[in-house]
């Protein structure tokens, strides 16, 4: 069964016309999700019918196995390429990615300046995965984290198709992870580490390393904001800008712990989670072990916590805790993880 099934976009097929300014092409929005695809094909060719420029958004983010799935991906894209776009994106998976990218240069797209490629399903987050990427007919959208994952022979040749300070970053960044793996390998025997080791180590680093920016933030009516003057502060939410300046607010280090350990190196199922806290908006880490979401905090309240109980609250379009249960650590196995650590420092 597909954990991923009761969080993947389905059942959706929306055309609305949008009143533009004067003077403004009009055009319509068009939303749609892979199991609708053969109704559209069905209206369109039956119907004859024509439709003026579209702003669409294409959700597929399923599973592919079966050849009949592709073909069917290809007549949709096939008459897709035909229409006129405004803009068009597409929310697709680990799976869906490179078959798209396989298709839309198989069929020469014609749509490559208004093209967008996102990965929003990620069903493997500890394999390196071909996705097809120098195939790629448009923009991708992968942020500097999934990035790092790209083999550098190939990352060298996507300048066309990834925004280029994303690209410089990433690739810094894969540089970045590998000195800090080539530490700790140095340290201790990472062959017998556990997840949490691997969580603890990330945590600790961090903590060691990389202050709050509390320049970047101030209080509004009770709640912690971003103060960023000018674009002067850009980078604290950034994992590359938080690790070269060491400071970051909490979306900085959580996308540096994430990236710290999501990498094909330590191949940690860590994620980056979006919610609130009793302060204001907030971002803090998951990571799945045996299962289960043990979250952590780094700003706060720390590592392997049980953070509803201390009212942060997810965001709904999170998924993660929506297919894991939460779990947490007490004092005690908090101990017992740093006590492992030590025991597997190399002499």
């Amino acid at each position: 069964m597909d954990r991923f099934s009761k969080v993947i976009t389905t059942n959706k097929m929306s055309i609305e016309a949008v009143r533009p300014l004067p003077n403004r092409l009009s055009y319509s929005k068009l939303d749609i999700s892979f199991d609708k695809y053969r109704d559209f094909i069905n209206w369109y060719l039956s119907n004859n019918n024509k439709l003026p420029l579209l702003l669409t958004t294409i959700y597929d983010e399923a599973n592919m196995l079966s050849q009949e799935d592709i073909n069917l991906r290809y007549q949709f894209l096939k008459l897709l390429n035909e229409l006129d776009f405004k803009e068009i994106s597409f929310k697709l998976s680990d799976s869906t990615l490179p078959i798209y990218n396989e298709i839309m240069k198989k069929i020469g797209w014609k749509h490559f300046d208004k093209t967008k490629l996102f990965m929003t399903i990620d069903r493997k987050p500890k394999e390196r995965k071909n996705l097809n990427l120098l195939s790629a007919q448009g923009k991708i959208m992968l942020p500097e984290e999934s990035l790092i994952w790209v083999p550098s022979t190939i990352i060298s040749q996507l300048q066309n198709k990834v925004d280029e300070d994303t690209l410089k970053k990433a690739i810094e960044l894969k540089e970045i992870v590998f000195q800090y793996y080539m530490r700790i390998n140095s340290l201790y025997h990472t062959e017998e580490f556990t997840e949490f080791d691997k969580v603890w180590l990330a945590y600790d680093f961090i903590k060691r390393h990389i202050s709050f920016a509390s320049e970047a933030t101030r209080m509004e009516n009770g709640k912690q904001v971003l103060y960023n003057p000018q674009n002067k502060f850009d980078w604290v939410s950034e994992p590359l800008g938080t690790y070269k300046h060491k400071r970051g607010v909490c979306e900085g280090q959580a996308r540096l712990m994430q990236t710290l350990l999501n990498n094909q190196y330590l191949r940690s199922n860590t994620t980056t989670i979006n919610g609130t806290c009793p302060i204001g908006n907030h971002v803090w880490v998951g990571t799945v072990i045996d299962n289960k979401l043990f979250q952590t905090c780094l700003t706060k309240a720390g590592p392997f916590k049980d953070l509803q109980a201390r009212n942060y609250v997810v965001d709904d379009n999170e998924t993660y805790p929506k297919l894991y249960v939460s779990s947490s650590l007490n004092n005690e196995e908090l101990l017992q993880i740093q006590s492992h650590i030590k025991r597997l420092r190399k002499k």
